[in-house]
């Protein structure tokens, strides 16, 4: 298959190159259908979950593509507006320039031609917007800037020629005013001579000519005007010296200030004349020159924005085109690209499932023997194909195993049967035993009521504790089963010494009880026997205790500790106690609150566990002041257990000996009794209680009793 495939890669990486495949270079008309069939085989390699991830991609592509298009669009239509905003700013600032520069032109022009003062103040006014214009313009480049100088200049310098008429237009206007009362006065002297002299020749219609050819001189500036003005003004001072010959000396004199006043008017006009002449130069100048330069390069300038706006135009469009063009293919190339990937990947699936529903199908109709396809794929496909080749064989093995098991079934209920009937056997026997059992569990619950009552019965009676003067004694146990293992005794010795026995034996139930009656006989026994110290006499009670065992074989051990209790040897009043052995701790409560607690942990050891403890076993001595109060108490007390899991504790007995130690022992054996039940609620005792309490009485309280207990078990 992927020798295959390399062929096919091969014909098509030879095609793309241009080589052809075969010799007449025909190209192959299936080469299409072969590279899909190579790829859908190549695919089935890839799980599916990877094959619908690339299609996934593929499309992801697409949308990425699409979205990228669209983006770039949307980037290329707000550069667009961003350019062409620019460039109408850039129109707008190069029309206002254009527009500033047609007004400063026209005023120009009409200044140059008619010389009215109040345009020379107008055109100052468009200069400066001119200049404001030229300096809003912000289109960039080279060339613009170029442009922008050469109008500049052009400005500057019609600005600079302009700035020479209004000193020719002031002196014009002088010269024509000067002119104008010149020849008035000429003219007024000349009328005065005619009224006094009618025969002298008549000169006023030379000076009506000259006055209306100084006004058309004026307006028109016509320098022919000015050249006839010269000529009258020669004809008549040339006149007036025959009109000196007619005249009395006397008068002689106004014809020489006539003549006077005609040769001022003469050099005014020659001024005049002259000034007129560099006006129309000036004027000419502005009309030919300044004003075609500035025209030109205000139009350069308006010809390059639009030049540049048409370019920007066209760039806008060929880069839009472009990118249109460019997501337009590589949007299709990648659809053409996914839909061929969707077909080939979508290929690789129909068809594996196709073949695999029909072997399914074979099967189902009961042919064993067909052969599953497609087992060698690596994909899901592959993996179910060989599942259900690993069903068929299995149900090959499960046919030939239902065989097998029919026979089987066959021989048990053969086997069945024959089991039935010795099961009933059994029963019969089972019921005879049941009865035998009835008959024996009546005989045991006689003999366990006996050892219940045989345990109450070796307990202290209560008047055997009143018997004792110098101590206020109460005591309880209760036992989790019909007989309990815990143990305390109170014996009196004949020199008047209480000795006080507490322990607890592992476990509960009969043998617990029975060890328990063992050791009880054992410590009576040895205590009449006479006084022997403590340790002494629990190292003969250990050897006693551990023959018991071995001759019933019990395992069982023993915590015991022993207190004797006789009067102070400091003569001071009050009691001695004097403890040995290991068990809980010896509770000691003062007269004054305090509350002292006496571990017994390094005063001996379990009995039952070694035959020798006499190294493990010491004693220890506490002074009793009257009215102190001493508590024994097993483990049943303190591992008191509530519906939550927690114990009752030594902490809380602390606390209920403290809160009722002003009472009597019995009050004090009552109150702790009550808390412990409280505190145990619903719960089953799991283990026996055992507690004792005594109070050193005072020698006035010597043989009085203690208060009734409201418990009838306690003692």
């Amino acid at each position: 298959m992927r020798h295959g495939a390399g062929l096919a890669r091969g014909r098509v990486a030879g095609t793309l190159a241009g080589q052809p495949t075969t010799p007449d270079a025909v190209p192959d008309a299936g080469l299409l259908v072969s590279v899909l069939a190579d790829a859908t085989s190549l695919l089935r390699y890839l799980p599916v979950g990877r094959r619908i991830f690339l299609v996934l991609l593929f499309y992801g592509i697409a949308m990425a593509v699409a979205v990228g298009a669209g983006g770039r669009i949307l980037g290329l239509v707000d550069h667009h507006g961003t350019t062409a905003e620019a460039l109408r700013h850039h129109l707008d600032t190069i029309a206002r320039v254009r527009e500033a520069s047609g007004h400063y032109q026209t005023l120009y022009d009409t200044y140059a031609k008619t010389r009215v003062p109040l345009l020379g103040d107008d055109m100052a006014f468009q200069h400066l917007m001119l200049v404001r214009a030229l300096d809003a313009v912000s289109l960039p480049g080279p060339d613009v800037a170029e442009a922008l100088a050469a109008l500049r200049h052009a400005v500057d310098d019609a600005q600079t020629h302009q700035a020479l008429l209004p000193p020719l237009n002031t002196r014009i206007e002088a010269d024509h005013l000067a002119l104008a009362q010149t020849l008035s006065e000429a003219q007024g002297l000349m009328a005065l001579l005619q009224e006094r002299f009618p025969d002298l020749p008549n000169h006023h219609n030379a000076f009506a000519v000259l006055e209306s050819l100084r006004f058309d001189f004026k307006v028109y500036l016509r320098l022919s005007t000015g050249v006839q003005m010269q000529d009258i003004l020669a004809r008549l001072r040339h006149s007036l010296p025959l009109a000196v010959s007619r005249l009395p000396a006397a008068d002689q004199h106004t014809v020489h200030l006539i003549d006077a006043h005609l040769a001022d008017a003469e050099a005014t006009l020659a001024d005049l004349i002259d000034a007129s002449r560099r006006w129309m130069q000036r004027s000419l100048f502005i009309d030919f020159i300044s004003l075609p330069r500035l025209y030109r390069t205000t139009e350069a300038l308006v010809s390059l924005a639009r030049e540049r706006d048409l370019a920007a135009r066209r760039a806008l469009e060929s880069a839009t085109r472009t990118v249109v063009i460019t997501v337009a293919v590589v949007g299709a190339a990648v659809l053409l690209a996914g839909f061929l990937a969707v077909v080939v990947i979508a290929r690789s699936l129909q068809r594996p499932l196709s073949e695999l529903v029909e072997d399914i199908d074979a099967l189902s109709q009961g042919a064993q023997n067909h052969v599953v396809r497609g087992t060698a794929a690596g994909d899901e496909v592959g993996i179910m194909a060989r599942t259900v080749e690993a069903w068929q064989h299995n149900s090959r093995r499960l046919t030939a195993l239902e065989m097998e098991k029919r026979a089987i079934l066959a021989r048990e209920k053969e086997e069945t049967e024959r089991a039935l009937h010795r099961l009933d056997q059994a029963h019969a026997e089972i019921r005879a035993l049941n009865d035998r059992l009835s008959q024996e569990n009546l005989r045991l619950g006689a003999e366990l009521d006996v050892s219940r009552r045989l345990q109450r019965m070796l307990l202290p009676r209560d008047e055997d504790l009143k018997a004792i003067p110098s101590l206020d004694i109460a005591a309880f146990m209760e036992p989790a089963n019909e007989v309990g293992g815990d143990y305390y005794d109170v014996l009196t010795q004949a020199d008047g010494t209480v000795r006080f026995g507490i322990g607890d034996v592992t476990g509960h139930g009969l043998e617990s009880g029975v060890v328990m009656l063992l050791t009880q006989s054992a410590i009576r026994a040895l205590t009449e026997s006479g006084p022997t110290d403590l340790p002494t006499l629990i190292t003969t009670l250990n050897r006693a205790v551990m023959a018991s065992m071995r001759r019933l074989g019990s395992g069982k051990t023993v915590t015991l500790a022993l207190i004797d209790h006789h009067p102070r040897s400091d003569g001071h009043p009050g009691g001695e106690l004097v403890i040995a052995g290991q068990h809980e701790s010896v509770i000691v409560r003062r007269t004054d609150g305090r509350l002292d607690d006496v571990d017994t942990l390094m005063l001996g050891m379990p009995l039952g566990l070694e035959d020798d403890i006499g190294a493990y076993l010491g004693q220890t001595t506490v002074l009793l002041d009257p009215g102190d109060m001493v508590v024994l108490y097993t483990d049943g007390i303190t591992e008191s257990v509530n519906a939550a899991g927690q114990l009752y504790g030594l902490e809380r007995l602390h606390l209920t000996v403290q809160k009722h130690a002003d009472g009597p022992a019995r009050a004090v054996v009552q109150a702790v009794l009550d808390d412990v039940r409280a505190h145990q609620g619903d719960q089953v005792a799991l283990d026996d209680v055992t507690l004792v309490v005594f109070k050193q009485r005072a020698a006035e309280e010597n043989g009085r009793e203690g208060a009734a207990s409201p418990d009838p078990s306690v003692v």
